[in-house]
């Protein structure tokens, strides 16, 4: 039988793949979008789609390990619980999952920035038409109709289209 650490290792481990799992096929998209353009992206959206649904359940295993009554008590996420036992090893599966989730991280503002450049360019030559005919840009966020009130945002997305 696994002793939690064990557990945590292995969760770590199976964390640490699907992270970089989901970062290739968030690429494949990236480079599928160029040479291929958007309509032909159903297969990587499925299998990026599967992916992400994996890592909703290594949220719930999480939950599992912090409630395993055979985890350390002092903490309330799996690095504190780590760190309190103030064992070498521990601190290394600790540190290891901060690198995870710095991973993880950097993919998230990877796909931000490839869900706001996709955005913008998929009206590119309707602002760029609008642009020449010397009316206003589009909106990233707020109404269509033109009317923009000072508490609507997307003035920096604005601004760099």
């Amino acid at each position: 039988m696994k002793t939690w650490n064990q557990a945590v290792d292995s969760y770590l481990q199976r964390l640490s793949v699907l992270s970089y799992d989901i970062d290739d096929q968030l690429e494949n998209l990236r480079i599928g979008l160029i040479e291929q353009g958007p309509s032909k992206m159903e297969g990587h959206l499925v299998s990026l789609t599967q992916r992400l649904q994996m890592l909703e359940q290594m949220v719930l295993e999480r939950e599992q390990l912090l409630r395993d009554p055979s985890a350390p008590p002092n903490g309330f996420t799996l690095r504190e619980k780590l760190y309190s036992t103030r064992r070498f090893e521990d601190a290394q599966l600790a540190k290891r999952g901060e690198e995870i989730v710095r991973q993880i991280a950097d993919t998230q503002n990877r796909a931000t920035a490839m869900f706001v450049c996709q955005y913008h360019l998929s009206e590119f030559t309707a602002d760029v038409l609008r642009t020449l005919r010397g009316e206003r840009g589009s909106q990233t966020y707020g109404p269509k109709n033109g009317t923009r009130s000072s508490t609507s945002g997307g003035s920096l997305f604005n601004d760099a289209a």
